[in-house]
């Protein structure tokens, strides 16, 4: 080695050195940037979570009789509150003559409902004799940002 040159291990050590602490930074910064996202994730859930109050969803069952016996839930979702809806996803329960749930489909929709709008759908039923009545639910909405 020439006299005044640096080593090959000092420089090493350096920039093993330097990448550590860039590392140990970035690292202290991802965890930080991701608490501050995951804190935001919560509050979005928290206020799509309320403003299922502002939406609601009722459900027909249409029995056909010609051509073929077939069933049928026709329902609307209605947004009652003041923010787009971007996607929703309602719970359907088919009860029997007694009234007890026999059995739950999700019914969901991609579609934009805007404040004081609302959207039909519809959801096939293959096993209509067993059914007497239908309810449903909204289980969760996902609102357009403000």
């Amino acid at each position: 080695m020439a006299q005044g040159g640096v080593s090959f291990w000092k420089v090493f050590l350096g920039v093993l050195a330097a990448l550590a602490l860039a590392g140990a930074c970035g690292l202290g910064a991802c965890l930080f940037m991701l608490g501050g996202a995951a804190r935001g994730v919560r509050q979005v859930q928290d206020e799509q979570a309320a403003y299922r109050s502002n939406v609601a969803v009722s459900v027909v069952l249409d029995r056909r009789q010609e051509p073929f016996k077939t069933c049928q839930v026709k329902g609307v979702v209605a947004n009652r509150g003041n923010r787009t809806i971007t996607l929703w996803r309602a719970k359907v329960r088919f009860h029997d003559e007694k009234g007890a749930t026999i059995n739950t489909e999700s019914a969901s929709g991609i579609d934009t409902i805007g404040p004081s709008e609302s959207k039909t759908f519809t959801l096939p039923l293959l096993d209509c004799d067993r059914v007497s009545t239908v309810s449903a639910e909204i289980e969760q909405v996902w609102l357009a940002p403000d």
